[in-house]
């Protein structure tokens, strides 16, 4: 008669066509730990042989999912200065400061406030200021989306400036 009490305890991990995954799996401290597994669907195959060789075995279905929004890092401040024609442009990512993802960014897009100039308020991969602006603080929001969608914002306030000196035409 043997003893078959014994088992030990074998952990795989594949993609759904079968692929072996194993090695984002660790052991430490009598667990099993994923790590830096690409986002997707997965199993994980637990699988017990006791010392008589007898096996038995179940299958987790494991989703990684992206659900950390993007960290935005914004300029405080910016000044921008109008041109000849009195307008002034603004792109989003020049807001930015060092925004991340852990998946990866998409795209950042910029809106104002409020709207002096008559120029819409939808987000956009700009913002255009005018003469209106000048003198005041303007408030925007830079919005940085991921590749899942995720996204977040941060505020900046942005002083318009003209820099332009004044042509004159003297009469003849």
């Amino acid at each position: 008669i043997k003893d078959c009490s014994d088992y030990q305890t074998l952990v795989q991990l594949t993609n759904l066509t079968g692929q072996n995954l194993n090695s984002y799996l660790f052991y430490s401290n009598q667990q099993y730990y994923v790590n830096n597994l690409p986002i997707g669907n997965y199993i994980i195959k637990y699988i017990l042989i006791d010392d008589c060789q007898n096996t038995s075995f179940c299958e987790v279905n494991l989703t990684v999912i992206d659900i950390a929004p993007p960290i935005t890092v914004c300029d405080k401040n910016t000044k921008i200065s109008v041109d000849h024609l009195g307008k002034a442009r603004l792109f989003a990512t020049s807001l930015d400061d060092g925004s991340w993802d852990n998946c990866g960014i998409l795209k950042y897009e910029i809106k104002r406030k409020h709207d002096t100039c008559g120029f819409q308020l939808l987000w956009g991969p700009y913002a255009d200021f005018c003469c209106l602006d000048i003198g005041k603080i303007q408030h925007v929001s830079l919005q940085v989306t991921d590749i899942h969608g995720l996204v977040n914002t941060c505020h900046v306030e942005v002083e318009v400036e003209d820099k332009l000196k004044p042509v004159i035409t003297c009469p003849t």
